[in-house]
């Protein structure tokens, strides 16, 4: 059993679905659904082309809609993930906000011409590659504390180029532990992102 799966703050995709919808005041269910997915909406705001402070403000917004509009999703793995109905919702608040803001006119004109509809094709697209970079770091920064502090920075140094025998002679290891270290980070990485993609779709 996953040592995490008795205390886990990202509880499973339905569940805390479920728990919105049953009662969606209850605070620690919408802090919950804030720690998995805000980051994300952000993220996929940044690139779509907003501002920091902008992003700040529509990612207010949208999780003012998936409250207004929780009670009526219905999950529905054959029709796509949870991940896709949000970037939707991101989305279209993105482009209500744009439309309402009169100085984007000469700020960023592309950003106006964004449509609501956007084709199953191009959502996947958009979204896929966003998710997979945001579960990757969740997910390592929800294993650091499993590992030595010397192993991770092994683990991020190689990951950027840096070569095994630079490595164990700046962190005084041998360059065989740099390779199992990166070896022991990356199946448990894995295993973490395959945990997570299972709960957050």
């Amino acid at each position: 059993m996953n040592k995490h799966s008795g205390n886990d703050p990202y509880k499973t995709r339905e569940s805390l679905i479920e728990r919105i919808q049953n009662d969606n005041t209850t605070a620690s269910s919408w802090e919950d659904f804030s720690d998995a997915y805000r980051r994300f909406i952000y993220i996929a705001l940044r690139n779509n082309g907003l501002n920091h402070h902008d992003c700040e403000e529509v990612v207010q917004r949208v999780m003012i809609k998936v409250w207004e509009k929780i009670a009526r999703f219905k999950y529905n793995p054959g029709r796509g993930k949870f991940r896709y109905w949000l970037y939707r919702v991101s989305r279209n608040e993105m482009i209500d906000f744009v439309r309402s803001q009169q100085a984007y006119e000469k700020r960023n004109a592309a950003l106006l011409e964004l449509s609501p509809e956007i084709e199953e094709s191009e959502l996947r697209k958009a979204v896929d590659g966003e998710w997979r970079n945001y579960i990757a770091n969740m997910a390592l920064e929800r294993i650091k504390e499993e590992f030595k502090s010397h192993t991770i920075e092994s683990f991020l140094m190689h990951s950027k180029g840096i070569a095994p025998d630079e490595i164990a002679k700046k962190l005084g290891m041998t360059v065989n532990s740099v390779y199992l270290s990166k070896r022991r980070i990356l199946d448990r990485l894995k295993e973490e992102v395959r945990r997570l993609e299972n709960e957050l779709g």
